[in-house]
């Protein structure tokens, strides 16, 4: 049991770092061709749908394994870890749909013969 919750500190601690790299790529690769209000309701959007998710997933979570004596010490972990994981899955969807979908920019015809 003690090597498990060694293990999956790592691999918390390992997701906690790709959700803070994910949260900077987020929040710094913004397009420039979108209206900032937009943008910045967009990405308010996207927040509040993550934590959304995670707070379901957390009472999910606990209602289901607090009860279980086999897994009344590791429900906090599978938690952390899926909230963790839901998270970066969330700003991810959410940077590609805003970079590449919703905020694209125009792809007008120019009248450049070269």
């Amino acid at each position: 049991m003690e090597i498990i919750l060694r293990m999956q500190n790592a691999v918390i601690f390992t997701l906690l770092l790709i959700c803070f790299i994910v949260l900077w790529v987020f929040y710094n690769f913004k397009p420039d061709y979108g209206s900032k209000r937009a943008i910045g309701a967009f990405n308010a959007c996207i927040l509040f749908v993550a934590c959304l998710l995670v707070g379901v997933w957390s009472f999910k979570i606990y209602a289901i394994l607090h009860v279980s004596p086999k897994h009344v010490g590791l429900w906090p972990y599978i938690a952390a870890g899926g909230s963790l994981i839901i998270w970066v899955a969330t700003f991810v969807i959410g940077f590609c749909l805003r970079n590449f979908w919703i905020f694209r920019p125009s792809r007008r015809p120019t009248n450049n013969v070269f």
